[in-house]
């Protein structure tokens, strides 16, 4: 009887500590957004006077190269994120870069890096980048600066290309 007792004392255990280790493989860790002064950025985006549709809306921080980032929609509006779960921009000083021939897993295609099926792109075929339609001016050289504030949530840019 005792012995019987033991073995199921120990089967029990066992049985925990399964449940247990089953459980923390299963839990990621869970991003501390608290330490970022976080505010919203929304905007529109026009080229020569028309919305600039499917654009990388790009808030880079010029002291350390991190990067918010949205996507512009049919009306040229976008919202910036930290991640693809948390909505919002860092304070301070941003160089802004804008393009239609980025591509961001997760934001613009699939985080395989797949932009589109298999039939337009040719089976096998990597996907290909759009040509880009926003000048240098306003991406790779780009000139645009803005200083985000908790006071100022909203920037808009007016491109213009020749």
């Amino acid at each position: 009887m005792q012995n019987t007792r033991l073995r199921n004392t120990r089967l029990a255990a066992l049985l925990l500590t399964t449940a247990l280790l089953a459980a923390a493989c299963n839990m990621r860790p869970a991003a501390d957004y608290s330490k970022l002064d976080l505010v919203p950025g929304t905007g529109t985006v026009t080229l020569n006077g028309q919305p600039l549709p499917d654009a990388v809306v790009m808030f880079e921080n010029p002291e350390d190269g991190t990067v918010c980032v949205g996507l512009t929609d049919a009306a040229g509006r976008y919202e910036l994120q930290v991640d693809s779960r948390k909505k919002g921009v860092t304070t301070g000083r941003k160089i802004v870069r804008i393009s239609t021939a980025t591509r961001i897993p997760g934001l613009n295609v699939g985080f395989d890096g797949e932009g589109g099926t298999a039939e337009e792109e040719g089976e096998g075929a990597p996907p290909s980048s759009p040509a880009e339609s926003v000048p240098a001016r306003y991406n790779k050289e780009s000139q645009l600066t803005v200083e985000v504030t908790p006071s100022r949530t909203s920037y808009d840019f007016a491109l213009t290309s020749p």
